[in-house]
């Protein structure tokens, strides 16, 4: 489906007239329908969303207002330019430009449409990051159009659409000090341990390392005064740079295939136990999904 079939030509404006975000949302919000009330019930949902957090996606200068309620009939969307740009806050606390605002309310059951549709701008930003300037800064209404013709909204929510694609990674030869070293560094909670083709091999966690460095004994005792006084991480600091990662780390990761639904994801990682579950091409890793991701990505937005 392409994005331009989902917009009416009322609700595409080349210039705003608004020179605040709030102005912006309800000049656009006041083409969805000539019943003014409902136009007005809308708006209120967006900006009490928008009170929550900043829709403003940092540094691409597009503003995603958006509700999501069941009390809408139908699936409302429009599109406002404004040519020298809207100071916007972001979530940072700081404030940036915005030329493009997309503003869409819908049905809770159109939330994986109104997903793909945020997805198709990103993904436009990452393949072609000059026709996405062009978006945001038009030549002309004609120029618009034709770009946004060509933005495709897939009809599925997909697991690219959620996962972390830019993973830190590890080889299975690396001591265990370079893993606590990554993760602590890169703030990451899990490495996945790669050969050369980028193909999955395990993973380390934080556990897997401290299940490792805490005698055997230790962790079948339920009084932990008869531990002792020795230093409970002997074993790992006796041995961080000797010991290699292939030697702790979890051989049979939790993984998803990359066509699999969303649900599916989910579902392995409840039934499981687990925070997070690897996204595969093959015997490749393509991307990480976790909990938080679909809270953030998915229910959040």
């Amino acid at each position: 489906m392409k994005l331009s079939s989902l917009i009416q030509e009322d609700s595409l404006i080349f210039n705003l007239k608004a020179s605040t975000k709030n102005e912006a949302i309800l000049e656009i919000i006041q083409t969805f329908s000539p019943d003014k009330k409902k136009n007005q019930e809308i708006y209120d949902a967006v900006i009490e969303r928008e009170n929550i957090g900043s829709t403003l996606i940092e540094n691409t200068g597009v503003v995603f207002p958006h509700v999501r309620s069941a009390a809408l009939d139908d699936f409302y969307i429009g599109i406002g330019i404004s040519e020298k740009g809207i100071e916007t806050e972001n979530n940072l606390g700081g404030m940036e430009k915005a030329f493009l605002f997309l503003v869409v309310a819908a049905h809770p059951l159109k939330n994986q449409l109104m997903l793909n549709i945020r997805s198709s701008l990103l993904k436009l930003l990452k393949t072609d990051p000059a026709l996405f300037e062009k978006l945001k800064k038009p030549a002309g209404r004609d120029e618009f159009l034709s770009i946004l013709s060509t933005l495709k909204t897939p009809q599925k929510l997909s697991l690219e659409t959620v996962m972390e694609k830019n993973l830190q990674t590890i080889s299975k030869e690396a001591s265990l000090k370079e893993a606590v070293f990554k993760m602590v560094n890169e703030k990451i909670s899990t490495l996945p341990v790669v050969n050369q083709e980028n193909e999955l091999l395990g993973e380390i966690t934080p556990q897997d390392i401290l299940f490792f460095s805490i005698p055997e004994y230790a962790l079948r005792m339920d009084n932990f005064l008869f531990i002792g006084d020795d230093d409970p991480f002997e074993k790992y600091l006796m041995g961080e740079s000797e010991i290699k990662v292939e030697e702790v780390m979890n051989q049979n990761p939790l993984s998803v295939k990359k066509d699999a639904p969303i649900s599916e994801a989910v579902i392995l990682m409840l039934k499981n136990g687990k925070k997070h579950i690897f996204v595969m091409d093959g015997k490749k890793i393509t991307g990480m999904i976790s909990q938080k991701d679909v809270l953030k990505k998915i229910l959040f937005i």
